[in-house]
């Protein structure tokens, strides 16, 4: 066996206990002198420390990384640790990488940070955690979105009643000038379009394709369509007589 296929087998073999998260067989490999930023070239270039943390494997991940594993190390989407784990819902994983410095507002590929993924996927506890340790609430991926686009399109109320409480830009508007109500009403989101609506979203907002958050319902969604035509003409008045639509008299 040649060196190269030496390294191999051991890379694969520390790889794929991370992956299964069998803490005794990646020490055991760790032992044998497997490399530790070991890259699977058939699955996205992972890492022993990047799988094992998609997977939430708490144990694994702390050994590898007392081992001196890379806590920011990317594969070949530019996805770290800290994004998988935030993606997948493995809260005590996402602390454990935290408290190790992990690099919180860290981008992928598509600029998306560990927070558009929790927020996508709805996991409000992970989304707390990182505001919290201080990520950053308006960061905007490749297509200028927010974690409050995301989390609006996917109608997950709580993470964006969060997001809102924290002090995320509402009105924020996408490389579309879509707005997180925009994506709300597109998606059928009754209780999320609510939410917006009624900490101020803005609902004259107008998409570069011409159109304001009402005209993206789509015909079958009557309750959504009724909850707007009552909503959003008292709303826009408020709107109307607000100081940010009317200068100071004084």
């Amino acid at each position: 066996m040649t060196s190269n296929e030496e390294v191999d087998r051991l890379g694969k073999k520390l790889w794929d206990a991370a992956d299964r998260g069998d803490q005794h067989q990646v020490a055991l490999a760790l032992d044998e002198g497997a490399s530790i930023e070991w890259r699977n070239t058939s699955f996205f270039d992972n890492s022993p420390l990047i799988v094992s943390s998609r997977h939430g494997h708490e144990s694994v991940v702390g050994l590898l990384l007392e081992r001196g594993a890379s806590i920011d190390a990317a594969n070949n989407d530019n996805w770290a640790a800290l994004h998988l784990a935030a993606q997948n819902g493995h809260e005590s994983v996402v602390r454990l990488l935290l408290e190790r410095g992990a690099s919180i507002d860290a981008a992928n590929a598509l600029f998306a940070t560990s927070l558009h993924c929790a927020a996508w996927k709805g996991h409000e506890s992970i989304v707390g955690l990182l505001l919290e340790r201080g990520a950053s609430i308006d960061a905007a991926n490749a297509l200028f979105a927010t974690s409050l686009h995301l989390a609006a399109e996917n109608g997950h109320e709580s993470v964006v009643g969060l997001l809102l409480e924290r002090g995320a830009s509402i009105d924020a508007a996408t490389k579309d000038n879509l707005t997180s109500l925009h994506f709300a009403a597109q998606n059928g989101h009754e209780s999320v379009a609510r939410l917006l609506l009624e900490k101020g979203a803005d609902t004259t907002v107008v998409s570069v394709r011409r159109t304001r958050s009402l005209m993206l319902i789509t015909p079958n969604r009557h309750s959504l369509t009724r909850f707007f035509d009552r909503l959003i003409p008292k709303h826009e008045e408020q709107q109307h007589k607000s100081p940010r639509h009317h200068r100071s008299s004084n």
